[in-house]
Formats: structure tokens, C-alpha cells, sequence
């Protein structure tokens, strides 16, 4: 069960990303995922396990084929960029028009929310602390913990991270609604696409955020 739950997280990351992309067929492709995540969830047998894994495998490589048909060609900044949907939790990265990286996030809380807008990358630090602006007595305090890669975009403190409290499957739609994952407004993003990001990314790169 674990292996599809793994499974599944991913199928959702490559659905969502042909939503961002708007790809053909993207919108079947949400549907034909849900239907699978419902069956995967009620599944209480072998059998029933059995036949969720086997859609989701089908669902992946039908829209993995989807995107590598798409990768290039999208009508985006010139040379490097990140894309950030705040109702997908979905980042991709592109150069030239052409998708080199995607992953599911975790955006900011309701009560802290990710600004939206076109922004850029201006610092970049790694390893740092990040200490809590807020008192120990405040809801939004957290203690201080240290974080191997981080890109901010935003004075103030906004920056795409790793957070070393979240697991992988806790990345991606909805996730920006639970109180103990959720960000301050910052982007957080796996360790290991973070790590790859971090290389990528030089200062100066656009950074485009929407609801």
C-alpha cells in the first residue's frame, strides 16, 4: 500500500503539471485521476489494491507521454523561469519556452499567504538558519531550524526552500492548507528538487506566481 501511495503522489504531480501547461487532454486527464484516487482510497483487497496501481500506471504513462510531447513551445519569459500555481501547488521550471523541471509544493496558509505576481531571484543561501519573526507565544512561531537551500524573491523574507519537516507526500494541492506544513509565504520544495533548482537557478531569474 505504501508503494501506491508513493505512486499516486506522483501520478497526481504529473496530472497537476499538465493542468499548469494546459496540455491537450488535461482536464481527462483530472478526471481519470480522481476516479483513480477514489478506488485506490476504498480499496480493501488485494484485488482492489491491485486494480488502482494498474490505472495509476496506465494514468502515468499516458500523461508523462503528454508532457514530453509539450515540453516545448510554451509562450514564457526568455531564457530561465519558474511558474508557480498557488491552486495547483505546482512549480515548473523552463528555459526558452521548454520545461526542464516540475514539482508539487507547499505554498503559504490562508493567513499567511505566497504573494502573487512576477518577481525574481535576488539572493541565494545555503546552508542558513531560519529564525521565527514571531514570539514563541504567537501561532505562526516555529523554532529555528536550519535549511540547506533557499532562493528569496521577495524582501521580507520569501524565499523558494527545502523543508526538512515535510515528508514527499506531503507536497502538492491542498497541502497549503494544513497548519503544520504550511509555509509563512514562502514556496517550499522537496530536498531534491531544491538541490537541483539551486544549481540551476542564477540570480536575476524570473519567478511568476498565481492563484
Amino acid at each position: 500500500q505504501q508503494r501506491i501511495t508513493g505512486l499516486n503522489h506522483t501520478v497526481m504531480g504529473l496530472v497537476d503539471q499538465a493542468s499548469f501547461e494546459q496540455i491537450p487532454n488535461s482536464a481527462s486527464f483530472q478526471v481519470e485521476y480522481s476516479a483513480g484516487k477514489a478506488a485506490f482510497q476504498s480499496a480493501k483487497t488485494v484485488d482492489g489494491l491491485g486494480s488502482a496501481q494498474s490505472n495509476l500506471l496506465s494514468l502515468q504513462t499516458k500523461v508523462t507521454a503528454a508532457l514530453a510531447a509539450d515540453r516545448c513551445g510554451h509562450n514564457n519569459i526568455e531564457g530561465k523561469s519558474i511558474y508557480v500555481s498557488i491552486s495547483l501547488e505546482e512549480m515548473i521550471f523552463y528555459d526558452d519556452g521548454c520545461v526542464v523541471n516540475a514539482t508539487p509544493v507547499t505554498t503559504g496558509r490562508p493567513q499567511l499567504p505566497t504573494p502573487t505576481g512576477t518577481f525574481s531571484i535576488f539572493l541565494k543561501e545555503g546552508p542558513v538558519e531560519f529564525i521565527s519573526g514571531d514570539p514563541p507565544s504567537s501561532p505562526y512561531y516555529y523554532a529555528p531550524v536550519m535549511i540547506r537551500y533557499a532562493m528569496e524573491f521577495l524582501s521580507g523574507g520569501y524565499f523558494i526552500h527545502n523543508a526538512p519537516w515535510e515528508d514527499n507526500d506531503d507536497y502538492g494541492p491542498g497541502s497549503q492548507y494544513d497548519n503544520v506544513i504550511a509555509s509563512h509565504g514562502c514556496v517550499h520544495t522537496p530536498l531534491a528538487t531544491m538541490a537541483w533548482a539551486y544549481s540551476w537557478t542564477p540570480v536575476g531569474t524570473p519567478v511568476v506566481i498565481s492563484a
